[in-house]
């Protein structure tokens, strides 16, 4: 399959500006879906408006993973690969990785979510150790720009392995793990949105999930994200995956 180099204009759209939450401490609650991770207001500020490029480049998709409907009339996620860099992307959008359940960010790609959100890896290390280790797996957690990040990105945090290193889980597992993990954050992606004008989750953006220190070749995560279904609420119907030439 080709891939093509992204270049500034790609993935933008314009949007009206959006009032961010501010404020000196973070007290996450619980959302209607399940670990969605707010961020009470006191003051609120205006975020520049993203620029709309004149003409997007074609994007180059996977043919396997276009938005064909299904058997059952339901459209199917597209998987767009894009060379640049993950953190480039604009506001509203969550960047997706796969963690451990231990709430570890120590190294890869997750320790540089780690030094770029620091706010995000507290909720989330706060999250794993009051629950229960045997239920993480397979499940998701959605956490909304912190205060204290520097980048105004979501995180969403993909639970596909129990543990890291020698401990890590078998491909199979992280594979199931993952299938579960995703449909599980696309619907707290759909129930966040839901009956919102501003602030909404306007695009999905991941690193080439598992494919680094848990050793699962790309390929196999693909092919489960090929197979989900756009969610029938309010959610990106389109994942774009980036990596690094």
């Amino acid at each position: 399959m080709a891939k093509r180099k992204r270049n500034d204009a790609d993935d933008r759209s314009s949007s009206k500006p959006i009032t961010k939450a501010s404020r000196n401490t973070e007290s996450p609650v619980r959302a209607s879906a399940k670990h969605i991770t707010t961020t009470t207001t006191k003051a609120a500020k205006q975020l520049p408006q993203t620029a709309t490029p004149s003409a997007s480049p074609p994007v180059i998709d996977d043919e396997a993973s276009s938005a064909a409907d299904k058997e059952d009339g339901s459209a199917l996620i597209k998987i767009v690969e894009v060379e640049g860099d993950l953190f480039s992307a604009p506001p509203n959008t969550v960047l997706v990785h796969a963690c451990n359940c231990k709430g570890v960010w120590g190294n890869g790609i997750a320790k540089a979510f780690r030094i770029r959100y620091p706010g995000a890896y507290k909720i989330c290390g706060a999250h794993c150790n009051r629950s229960q280790k045997a239920e993480l797996p397979g499940t998701a957690l959605l956490i909304e720009p912190q205060t204290n990040d520097k980048d105004k990105h979501f995180v969403g945090n993909l639970f596909t392995s129990k543990s890291y290193g020698r401990t890590k889980d078998s491909p199979d597992i992280i594979l199931k793990n993952t299938d579960a993990a995703m449909r599980d954050l696309l619907g707290q992606i759909a129930a966040y949105n839901d009956g919102k004008e501003a602030n909404r989750i306007e695009r999905i953006w991941m690193c080439k999930i598992n494919s680094g220190l848990f050793n699962v070749p790309w390929k196999h995560s693909k092919a489960l994200l090929s197979d989900l279904k756009v969610p029938e609420r309010d959610a990106p119907g389109e994942i774009t995956v980036m990596f690094q030439g």
